[in-house]
């Protein structure tokens, strides 16, 4: 929650005053674009609230907004869907075990998720449950298109999922014939504006998602209790059977289903049908589960109903429900009390704070002093959260690797592959990209690339490391912190390379980067990416002017090294919050910038910024003074103009009509030839409907909704079952076996995507299982093989210290003494601060007891 404060705060002083709300933020992964990837409108709300209300006051609240927000917005949906009293204000109540719900803190909606920082997705959460009434009504009285486009731009600002949930929710009304065309029309109509209206963001949104980082995971789900815990149980089956009672007397008194019931139904179903297929559409797969759970909070409000509708006096239900439900809620909850005790008290009532003070006044300073890095670790909690450094650039100044939004950037792989070679222990949290264990030498190097100077260190085990390398000098302590200054750091954003860079042509680039940036021995030469544009385009002479080798192909191991003699290179850098100023006399000579690479960086000095490994821009500078600057893209021009035409679109709709429908217009009013185009567009739409296409669509309307529908299940079942065979979830299965000590299943599980996807991010995983399943099981010559198997695939991954421990222990189990004593000592020696070398000498002590 707290590393949300820094981008408002960034938000409020520097991007709006330059006029943008998507902007570059150096104080985190190298830099990014702040608001590109997440989503705005929450942070736009705090900044209004805090010219009213101190800006710390206004994050908690808007934080907590989709909370409050929650049961008004249900219930308000309930009556614009026009359920009677006392189902609105069941519905509202009943969002209550949904709020206070502890089964999870991650999937969205409930508290522990917001107060996780999930506040966004619970303002969407609310929106979208007042947009299934607002569209309901709208299309049932034939009014309201601004009023759901504006609410849907909202729901897609707040949240994208959200916005999925709503817009596919919304098409129940197309899979009945009555008034089809009517309602399709409605609804292009809300989809077409609410697109134009959010086009100044998604638009640049959708063209520089390859500069983003993907999180596509499988949640693991270890019970049925995770997805309906205890406290919805009475619900859902009070949801479950009203349905079922109410279908059943329908049916008997011949009296028509309540399309209201199939609506929210239709909404359940979509969730179900999303979180099942989210893989394979590149979205995570728990987000959709809140729209179930909620939905199933809202049907029970009408099946308690149909319950006690007979009662005269159901003015007395609401009484006499509410403490019975606030009862039952405050019987489940058991660590939300505490949890937002401890969140809204602030940084400074926790046990660190005062260190956390002194860190940031000893790290003082600008983004032009170099970075500085942390050692991950669940200690730093004490301090207010495990993340609590992220925000050392609104504290300090300075800027550091890591961050809260890793999609946003490209960097943010080698960020968190660099948190795993200097953390005792690492987080790992991007699913895609394989991690190592703790190694500083190697991390050294990497620390050195990204221009980072202190290094902020709280474990014993780093700190007894980090006092066997020279390069390293204890610069201040306060208990448990430390601080070390990496002296062999040359401090400076912008370099000339020592040798030639190569250009790459690859469509792969994120895994080659990847893989080039894990081998230290071949970093020295930076690879320049080229997609196959430049080798192809007439300017490619000019383009390629500057490299004098070029790979073709994915193989990186034998890149050549063509030194570049850089004496009496003079290189000054300035780097600011969006604009970096060069004065060099490296003319015509590669520059390597340690800056994230945008397409949106322009160059003043420069011909062109290429984009260099592992995510850095590279120029050769054509003049002394060269200027980058973060600029606009043309999706940022051609965004920013649907969305005034979509302004434009509201304004006419909201003008009065003469008598024949028409709007008023005048031949000099500014918007007439705006307003002729939409009278045009109208004489389109009435030509089409008198054409032989529509004509033989309408005559077989039926036949075409059912094989649309019929389409889009197809589309689902088989990302369903493609998704049966993803790694993750074979992974997720082969662990649910390994738990319930089922190995021979679990280990069939691991060796399907050892077969089928060996270059998995999680493949190293499923190696490391596959053979402790021959361990469990005592057959330690398969787990010697399979370990072993594992360190040849896989010799940087985080579990091989590990593999050769357990390869020890083996040795030992079938009598190979020496083979063991050899194997411990290795560890030592190469993995010494791990905590597998200290289990390592524990067994070499118990060899030289016997």
């Amino acid at each position: 929650m707290a590393s949300h404060y820094y981008p408002a705060q960034y938000l409020k002083e520097v991007l709006l005053p330059k006029g943008r709300i998507v902007g570059w933020l150096q104080g985190n992964y190298a830099g990014f674009p702040l608001f590109q990837v997440y989503f705005p409108c929450p942070f736009l709300l705090i900044v209004l609230l805090s010219y009213l209300i101190p800006m710390q006051i206004a994050f908690k609240i808007v934080s907590v907004l989709g909370v409050f927000s929650l049961p008004l917005c249900v219930y308000f949906s309930l009556r614009l869907m026009r359920y009677t009293f006392p189902i609105p204000i069941f519905g509202a109540l009943f969002t209550l075990p949904f709020l206070f719900m502890e089964a999870n803190s991650m999937w969205g909606g409930n508290i522990p998720s917001t107060l996780a920082g999930e506040f966004a997705f619970g303002i969407g959460l609310s929106l979208s449950m007042l947009f299934l009434g607002t569209s309901y009504s709208g299309i049932e009285k034939k009014r309201g298109v601004i009023i759901n486009s504006i609410l849907l731009f909202f729901i897609g600002f707040n949240h994208a999922y959200t916005l999925l949930f709503s817009v596919l929710t919304s098409s129940f009304f197309l899979i009945t014939t009555k008034d089809f065309i009517y309602k399709l029309k409605y609804l292009l109509k809300v989809y077409v504006i609410a697109f134009l209206l959010i086009s100044f963001w998604a638009i640049p949104l959708v063209a520089n998602i390859a500069y983003t980082t993907n999180f596509n995971i499988i949640w693991r789900m270890e019970s049925f209790f995770e997805v309906i815990p205890a406290i919805l149980i009475p619900f859902v089956i009070a949801s479950i059977l009203g349905s079922i009672a109410y279908i059943y007397f329908s049916i008997g008194k011949k009296e028509k289903i309540d399309i209201r019931l199939g609506y929210l139904w239709y909404g359940i179903v979509m969730s179900i049908l999303f979180y099942f297929s989210a893989n394979k559409i590149g979205v995570v797969d728990i987000r959709f589960l809140p729209f179930m759970q909620l939905l199933l909070m809202i049907i029970a409000a009408a099946g308690f109903y149909k319950s006690i509708h007979y009662i005269k006096q159901k003015w007395m239900a609401p009484i006499i429900l509410t403490p019975l439900v606030l009862l039952w809620v405050s019987e489940q909850v058991k660590f939300i009390p505490d949890w937002i005790t401890w969140n809204f008290t602030g940084f400074e009532a926790k046990e660190f704070w005062p260190q956390f003070c002194k860190i940031n006044e000893y790290l003082k300073g600008t983004e032009n002093d170099p970075r500085v890095v942390y050692e991950h670790s669940p200690e730093h909690n004490a301090a207010g959260t495990t993340r609590v450094f992220e925000s050392i650039p609104f504290f300090s100044g300075r800027s550091t690797l890591e961050g809260l939004y890793m999609q946003s950037a490209i960097t943010s792989p080698f960020a968190f592959y660099i948190q795993s070679e200097i953390s005792k222990v690492a987080s790992a949290p991007l699913p895609d990209y394989t991690y190592t264990s703790l190694n500083l030498n190697e991390g050294m190097k990497h620390l050195k690339m990204f221009n980072v100077k202190d290094f902020i260190v709280i474990s014993d085990t780093v700190k007894s490391a980090m006092k066997q390398l020279p390069e390293f000098e204890l610069k201040a302590s306060y208990p448990p912190y430390e601080i070390y200054e990496l002296k062999t750091n040359d401090n400076h954003y912008v370099v000339p390379l020592s040798y030639e860079p190569l250009l790459c042509i690859t469509k792969n680039w994120k895994r080659l980067f990847y893989e080039w940036f894990k081998d230290t021995s071949i970093n020295d030469v930076h690879l320049v990416l080229d997609k196959g544009e430049m080798y192809q385009t007439a300017d490619s002479c000019t383009e390629l002017q500057p490299f004098r080798y070029i790979i073709k192909d994915d193989n990186i191991k034998n890149i050549p090294k063509i030194p570049i003699d850089t004496t009496g290179a003079y290189v000054k850098e300035m780097v600011k919050n969006s604009e970096i100023l060069i004065e060099t006399n490296w003319i015509h000579k590669p520059l390597l910038i340690k800056v994230s690479y945008h397409k949106n960086w322009k160059v003043e000095g420069a011909r062109k910024i290429y984009q260099a490994s592992p995510s850095f821009m590279l120029l050769y500078p054509q003049s002394g003074h060269v200027r980058l600057y973060f600029g606009y893209g043309m999706s940022d021009y051609i965004g920013r103009s649907l969305t005034i035409l979509g302004f434009i679109i509201i304004g006419i709709s909201l003008l009065p009509k003469v008598k024949n429908g028409s709007y008023l217009c005048h031949t000099r009013n500014p918007i007439s030839l705006l307003h002729n185009s939409i009278c045009l567009l109208h004489r389109i739409e009435y030509r089409f409907y008198r054409t032989k296409f529509f004509e033989v669509i309408y005559k077989n309307k039926a036949q075409v909704l059912t094989a649309t529908v019929a389409a889009i299940f197809i589309f689902f079942l088989c990302a369903i079952f493609l998704q049966g065979k993803d790694p993750q979830r074979l992974y997720n299965d082969g662990l649910k076996y390994f738990n319930k000590k089922r190995y021979n299943e679990a280990r069939q599980s691991f060796s399907g995507i050892l077969h089928r996807s060996p270059f998995a991010s999680l493949a190293d995983d499923a190696n490391y299982y596959y053979a402790i399943c021959f361990f469990k099981e005592e057959n330690s010559q398969k787990t010697i093989e399979a370990f072993l198997s594992l360190i040849e695939r896989y010799k940087d991954s985080n579990w091989v210290p590990e593999a050769y421990y357990h390869i020890g222990l083996c040795k030992t189990r079938i009598g190979d003494i020496p083979g063991a004593k050899s194997t411990y000592q290795y560890v030592i020696d190469t993995y010494g601060a791990t905590v597998w070398a200290d289990y390592a000498r524990e067994r070499l002590h118990e060899f030289s007891s016997e």
